[in-house]
C-alpha cells in the first residue's frame, strides 16, 4: 500500500510523508512560499524521488487541525481534490495528536498550540486514541501538567514542557498504520478550526 500523509497546522513545521514499498520518504520545508504552492510542489518532488506515480497512491492521511487556519484549509482542500482525482479514501487525524507523538512518549500526552488572540488549542492524545477532546481555551486556563508544543502561547513560556524528541515528519509517519486501521475514511475532510477566523470576529 502506498500512502501519502501531510500536516500543515504548524506554520513553522509543515510535514509531508510518503509510505511506499515498505519505506518512508519525507519532506519538511520553511514556509517561504504560499502553502498551496509548497504542498503541491513537495508532493510532486516526493513521489518522483520515491519512483511512485500519483495513480499508485491508495490512501491519504491528513492533519485537519487545529492550527493555522490557512494551513489546515489548504491541507484539507488539497486532500479532497486529490482523493476525488485518485478515487482513494482520506483518513483525517488531529494535528495535536501529531504534536503529542513528537515526544515519543507511550502514555497520554497533553499537546498545545498557540491559537493567538489570547487563546490556545489543547488536547490529550495517546497515539490516535483521544483521551481529551481538542478544544480552544483562554490562556488563563493554564495547563495542569507538562505539555508538548511547537508553538505555545507566550504567556505559557514559563510553564513546564515535554521535550520534542523527533521531527514532525517522523511522528506523522508513526501514526499512519493506526490511522489506516482505526480512523474512519472520508472523501472530503473538514478543517478542525475550533474558533472563528479573525475576519469572522471582525465582522461580528
Amino acid at each position: 500500500m502506498n500512502v501519502l500523509a501531510w500536516d500543515m497546522a504548524e506554520r513553522s513545521a509543515p510535514a509531508l510523508v510518503l509510505y511506499a514499498q515498505g519505506r518512508i520518504w519525507s519532506r519538511s520545508w520553511p514556509a517561504t512560499r504560499p502553502p498551496s504552492e509548497e504542498l503541491e510542489a513537495m508532493v510532486r518532488a516526493l513521489t518522483q524521488a520515491a519512483g511512485v506515480r500519483l495513480s499508485e497512491i491508495s490512501a491519504l492521511v491528513v492533519g485537519v487541525g487545529p492550527g493555522s487556519f490557512t494551513g489546515i484549509r489548504i491541507a484539507c482542500a488539497f486532500a479532497s481534490g486529490l482523493a476525488l482525482a485518485l478515487d482513494v479514501p482520506v483518513h483525517p487525524i488531529s494535528s495535536l495528536a501529531i504534536t503529542a507523538a513528537q515526544t515519543g512518549t507511550n502514555g497520554p500526552v497533553l499537546a498545545v498550540a498557540d491559537a493567538r488572540a489570547g487563546l490556545a488549542y489543547r488536547g490529550v492524545w495517546q497515539g490516535l486514541r483521544c483521551v481529551e477532546e481538542d478544544r480552544c481555551v483562554p490562556i488563563e486556563e493554564t495547563p495542569d501538567r507538562p505539555f508538548a508544543a511547537l508553538s505555545a502561547p507566550a504567556a505559557w513560556a514559563h510553564l513546564p514542557r515535554l521535550a520534542i524528541a523527533r521531527p514532525r515528519t517522523e511522528a506523522l509517519a508513526s501514526l499512519i498504520p493506526q490511522a489506516l486501521a482505526e480512523v474512519p475514511p472520508v472523501r472530503f475532510p473538514r478543517p478542525r478550526y475550533l474558533q472563528p477566523s479573525q475576519a469572522e470576529r471582525d465582522a461580528a
